[in-house]
């Protein structure tokens, strides 16, 4: 990325309530790919960007100190250059949530994002309203795909241990209907409405979940029930995260 000074939007570390807006910072290749992006992102009444960036150690920095919702990354650098970067992000400010905008819709590409902590990938040839909700979404700790292929690619990681060697994971019937759930990409309201409980009961079998399966993320809590065939992919005619609340 191009040295420069960062531009930043008076951006201070506040009190996040339920209500208030999305902390965002953007990190993009070009000033003027950022400014677009903060432009139409400050659009939305919901999202508040504290700060737009072309430098990763300026960003890094802004991101240390101001422990924004969201990071939006707008990187073209080759899958090494992008992975140390979403890495990075992560080791300064764990809360913050990362939504990838892939110059690709290549799945190889998105997997590997994913696999560096991205828990959303938005690609260019989709509209800004995509990536205002794929914002949303990941802000309300809910996880998104771009398609049911990216999680297929995900179960295929060469990385992971064959079914012989897994250790045996035992989940309550219930809890395999959240990760279910999850896996399908619905929003809390969604699952305790299909459900029937509650949103805090609802989040105490998320907490259940990812320390039975060993991780912390959702991400891979879904890659591993899909692994251990605990959970199935939604079928082609379905739509992630589209049943009515």
């Amino acid at each position: 990325m191009v040295d420069a000074e960062p531009r930043r939007d008076g951006a201070t570390r506040r009190d996040v309530s339920e209500h208030a807006p999305v902390r965002v910072i953007v990190l993009a290749t070009h000033w003027l790919v950022g400014d677009a992006l903060a432009a139409g992102l400050r659009a939305d009444s919901s999202i508040e960007v504290v700060g737009t960036h072309v430098d990763t150690h300026a960003a890094l920095e802004a991101i240390r100190s101001d422990q924004p919702g969201v990071v939006v990354v707008n990187y073209g650098g080759r899958v090494p250059v992008v992975r140390q970067v979403l890495t990075s992000i992560g080791d300064e400010s764990p809360s913050s949530r990362v939504v990838v905008i892939a110059p690709n819709p290549e799945d190889a590409f998105l997997a590997a994002m994913i696999q560096a902590g991205a828990v959303a990938v938005v690609t260019r040839d989709e509209p800004l309203t995509d990536l205002v909700e794929a914002i949303k979404r990941v802000h309300r700790g809910e996880i998104t795909y771009s398609s049911a292929s990216l999680l297929s690619l995900l179960m295929q990681d060469r990385r992971i241990a064959d079914e012989e060697s897994r250790p045996l994971v035992k989940l309550a019937p219930r809890e395999i209907d959240v990760l279910q759930c999850i896996t399908e990409g619905l929003s809390t309201k969604q699952v305790s409405a299909r459900l029937g409980i509650s949103a805090h009961t609802m989040r105490t079998h998320v907490k259940r979940i990812l320390s039975k399966l060993g991780t912390h993320s959702k991400v891979e809590a879904v890659t591993i029930g899909l692994r251990l065939g605990l959970t199935r992919l939604p079928s082609s005619s379905e739509e992630l995260g589209e049943e009515e609340a």
